[in-house]
């Protein structure tokens, strides 16, 4: 908004103020309170901004026209550019209100762009109610001073008339008349009667004026230099939190209204005294506004002060309004500094997919949020005690899965390198500067959703001491012991908004029945990442696509659950992935069930007759703890890591056995992995081949070509 203010800059800003009014607030359906009193505001204040047009209108309509008069006049610039010094840059505070609810909160649009679902940041609470508080002292300031304005200016059109003189004259003999007979003063005691302001007492005088000093003005000096703009803005400020938002009841007791309110009343006075009194209203021009505003402001102040007069309002006992705070009688009006943007709040394409608290004896909390498929940030929060005081530190770690090695250190028996147990733990290691960044979590349930956020698959089950072999070899590094997970295509959804911490609400072993809710959301849940970097989901299996012979659809099969071995070779920390396709069964025939079913602790997986079975190897690149590092999980996950294909393939492996330690783990094993194909890998392949069958009726039916 320029400086001096005119008509096309008001117009501007309440265009504005409509438009963020219009398409963030009208069609808002699930929108937090403070949201949706937010838009009020920012639609009061328009409101105001209109009125002021209209009133500017209406005089530039009615002025007389002369021939040699500027354009600037007609439109009232003059006039306006005195007023833009007391009402403030409202066009700056609508600009920043746009910003804020275009960056800090997410919203769904729809067709003609209009907000109609609002998800609401906490964190960001303040900074709203740091724009509400702008926002609402420019409509205060509007409405003391519109009506004013529009006298100055009807009067400025009334001075401009032929027959102004003549009707001055007539009224000052009237006037002089009825001064000699004292009906004047009678009259106006009849229309207005006379209100009685008390003097504020002197302790209260006494801490306005020590107040004075805090965050004063730069350009404020003394008492007697008390500035117009800011003393106006703290006045309008505080009468806007007095005794006018109280309204009283019946009973004596709720005539009482807030001993902060009361003290704002009191503060409202003091401040138009001191206003009245200062060396810079007496130096303004003759025909300056200023004593119009405050004479405006005065006549609601003495309306307040009528009120208790009339014992519609009581005032609350001396002793209560001595014992506020030193807060209580600030005089200026200060602006927030504006809140860099809190850390562990969603940014815009960001999703919350996961927070964890963490072990420590402060409280301290891991948020994960997802940027893309493979671009993540990761927040940890630690809330200090400091006296009385809480002070949160928070550090920000971005996370590329293609640049950061995912290692999963609670597979490992043993210690960690830094000599702490690592049942929780999971590494992170950056290899563009080689730092280490150790997580240590709570339990087993977070150490699987924190994979999940990071791979995209969800372990479907996890056990431990499980010998393999290859082939059912004998020789080094094709047999060994270690850790047996499988994992089903699932990528952690968006957490909703106020969502509590997740703590040891993860099963790792569900066990769907063949009609439960569970299985229905294990089958809705399972799909992922395609191989070709694109994933779909059962609802939506299909991609549009468009080519040189016209648009067509693209269906793409499953991904397939897997299975991970993390285990030792030449003592070297060692994957062994295995793809669970349809080519790959549980072969009851290769163990010993036969001969010992209540002994038998094998499960030997096939592939079928002309079928593969390959088993890709990722061992780290030394042995021990000395290759900890360069052993990444990452290279498996979804999408496919850039590397995923210079992984080595085993490709004349034709079966995989597992011997479990008891009999009971192996039985439970194997009832896991039934669930497993026939409730995710069966059922998904079953749906992909419906997509394609029902597609091609479709493009078989009479009529199409």
């Amino acid at each position: 908004m320029s400086f001096g203010l005119s008509l096309g800059d008001l117009k501007s800003a309440c265009d504005l103020g409509f438009l963020i009014y219009e398409k963030c607030f009208t069609q808002a359906e699930r929108a937090d309170v403070k949201y949706l009193r937010f838009g009020r505001d920012i639609q009061s204040l328009s409101k105001s901004l209109q009125q002021l047009i209209d009133v500017t209108e209406n005089a530039r309509d009615k002025r007389v026209r002369r021939p040699w008069a500027s354009g600037e006049d007609d439109d009232c610039r003059a006039d306006l550019g005195a007023l833009a010094e007391v009402t403030g840059d409202f066009y700056g505070t609508l600009r920043e209100c746009e910003t804020l609810l275009n960056n800090r909160a997410k919203f769904g649009r729809n067709e003609a762009n209009f907000v109609y679902n609002v998800l609401w940041h906490t964190s960001t609470e303040r900074e709203v109610n740091n724009l509400r508080e702008r926002v609402h002292l420019h409509e205060t300031k509007l409405f003391f001073i519109i009506k004013p304005f529009e006298i100055q200016l009807l009067i400025g059109i009334r001075s401009q008339l032929i027959q102004l003189r003549e009707d001055v004259e007539v009224v000052k003999g009237l006037l002089v008349t009825l001064h000699k007979n004292d009906t004047l003063e009678r009259t106006a005691r009849q229309i207005h009667p006379t209100v009685q302001m008390d003097q504020i007492p002197g302790a209260i005088v006494d801490r306005f004026l020590n107040a004075l000093g805090i965050n004063k003005p730069e350009h404020y000096h003394d008492i007697a230099g008390f500035p117009l703009k800011e003393g106006f803005d703290a006045l309008v400020f505080h009468f806007a939190k007095s005794t006018v938002e109280f309204n009283p009841g019946v009973g004596l007791s709720q005539r009482v209204p807030q001993e902060t309110q009361y003290i704002n009343l009191l503060k409202s006075k003091w401040i138009l005294e001191t206003l009245k009194a200062s060396s810079h209203l007496s130096a303004a021009e003759p025909d300056s506004l200023w004593n119009n505003y405050l004479g405006e402001v005065e006549m609601n102040i003495v309306e307040e002060y009528r009120r208790f007069e009339t014992r519609r309002l009581v005032a609350p006992p001396s002793k209560d309004i001595t014992r506020l705070p030193d807060n209580c009688f600030s005089i200026w009006v200060v602006e927030a500094s504006p809140r860099p943007p809190d850390l562990a709040e969603e940014r815009p394409l960001e999703d919350k997919i996961l927070e964890l608290t963490l072990p420590s004896p402060a409280a301290k909390t891991l948020t994960i949020f997802r940027n893309s498929d493979i671009e993540f940030r990761m927040v940890i929060a630690e809330t200090l005690a400091d006296g009385m005081n809480k002070i949160v530190e928070r550090e920000s770690i971005p996370i590329n899965m293609t640049s950061i090695r995912l290692i999963p250190a609670y597979t490992i028996h043993g210690s960690t390198p830094a000599g702490s147990k690592s049942v929780n733990n999971v590494l992170l290691y950056r290899t563009q500067d080689q730092a280490a960044l150790w997580q240590y979590l709570k339990n087993a349930e977070d150490v699987a959703r924190f994979q999940q956020a990071l791979s995209g698959y969800r372990v479907f089950y996890d056990t431990s001491d499980v010998k393999w072999s290859l082939n059912g070899s004998k020789c080094p590094g094709k047999r060994g012991s270690g850790r047996v997970q499988t994992w089903q295509v699932k990528r952690l959804p968006k957490l909703v908004q106020n969502d509590a911490l997740i703590t040891g609400q993860y099963a790792l072993s569900p066990v769907p029945s063949p009609q439960s809710a569970s299985e229905k959301d294990l089958r809705r849940g399972s799909t992922g990442f395609s191989s070709m970097t694109s994933y779909f989901s059962t609802s939506s299996m299909t991609s549009h696509i468009t080519g040189n012979r016209g648009n067509g659809i693209a269906i793409f099969p499953p991904e397939p659950p897997v299975m991970v071995i993390y285990t030792l070779c030449e003592e070297k920390y060692t994957f062994l992935h295995l793809e669970l396709s349809t080519e790959i069964f549980v072969n009851d025939q290769s163990c010993y069930c036969k001969k010992s079913p209540t002994t038998c602790k094998r499960i030997v997986l096939e592939a079928k007759e002309n079928g593969k079975m390959n088993i890709r190897k990722l061992s780290a690149q030394e042995k021990h703890e000395k290759g900890l590092h360069s052993w990444d999980l990452a290279r498996f996950r979804l999408p496919r890591h850039p590397k995923y294909r210079d992984v080595e393939v085993l490709t004349k492996v034709k079966y995989i056995c597992l011997d479990f330690a008891t009999v009971a783990a192996k039985e439970i094993f194997r009832k896991e992995l039934a669930i497993l194909f026939t409730h995710v890998r069966d059922w998904e392949l079953e749906q992909y081949w419906n997509e394609i069958s029902k597609h091609q009726k479709k493009s078989n039916a009479p009529g199409r070509r």
